[in-house]
């Protein structure tokens, strides 16, 4: 029988598709292979030294005249940074707003997305029912189960979730509560690195370097301290495609068990 999963923390739902279940190896072919990459390319704007074909930088870390972080422009944006804040309604029914905000590396928008908007209302509903996080009693929960423990370093626990959308979505969840990223410490950040680098590695080695996408999900700007939520991180592998059902009921379909990807991770 199929089984339909629910998030604890966003409540929505995914079809686990048992019947037609693939096993994580299955994931394994037909990605690109893993190719070296040079210390330093003439070609790549980002290597240091080429600093001159990328727009004048915004800000950077830097120690003994030699840089680890830049924030650049982005060289087409789809916002710009000067303007009038601007709401029209039309009717008082269609919505217009103009684009401005800061297209960088590190993008900033004026408006919450509506599907980061319902995390954070999720989050504090059970927050308000419970008087706890809900990421907080994730952790509780997955480090009481175990069964979709990929690995745990004390600092930071690497799971996959209950509710996968798809085969191989990781998150990396912090033990010590905090809402937003920014709240991070430098000790923390170094312990994070190296777990994501390891988290990497396994997903590297396991799948043959398949592509990816990392999100960090963090409270907005300005919620710095707040109890509700819980920054924490999403890697999540593009091993499939959203097909007719997912796109017509937002229902996503994993052809995999989360518990039996975790224990392929850990191998791996």
């Amino acid at each position: 029988m199929p089984e339909i999963r629910q998030n604890p923390a966003t409540k929505e739902w995914v079809l686990i598709a048992t019947e037609r279940a693939k096993r994580p190896e299955d994931f394994v072919g037909g990605k690109r292979e893993e190719e070296p990459v040079p210390d330093f390319s003439p070609e790549c704007p980002f290597c240091p030294g080429n600093e001159e074909s990328t727009p004048p930088e915004i800000a950077a870390n830097r120690r003994n005249g030699t840089w680890s972080l830049r924030v650049v422009p982005n060289k087409f944006p789809a916002l710009v940074p000067v303007g009038e804040d601007v709401r029209e309604e039309e009717q008082s029914f269609f919505r217009r707003m103009n684009g401005l905000g800061q297209h960088e590396v590190i993008i900033a928008t004026p408006v919450v997305p509506l599907h980061i908007r319902h995390r954070l209302e999720e989050a504090t509903r059970f927050f308000d029912d419970h008087g706890q996080c809900v990421f907080c009693r994730i952790i509780e929960m997955e480090r009481k189960e175990r069964e979709r423990v990929v690995m745990d370093d004390g600092d930071f626990l690497i799971i996959e979730p209950f509710a996968a959308r798809f085969p191989f979505e990781t998150w990396i969840l912090p033990r010590e509560h905090h809402a937003t990223f920014g709240e991070v410490r430098n000790g923390e950040l170094e312990r994070f690195a190296r777990i994501l680098n390891r988290l990497l590695e396994k997903l590297g080695r396991g799948l043959c370097c398949p592509a990816y996408n990392m999100v960090i999900r963090t409270a907005p700007s300005g919620e710095e301290g707040e109890e509700y939520y819980h920054w924490h991180v999403q890697i999540m592998p593009r091993l499939t495609t959203p097909a007719g059902f997912e796109l017509g009921t937002g229902v996503f379909i994993n052809t995999t068990l989360p518990e039996a990807t975790a224990e392929f991770l850990r191998r791996a």
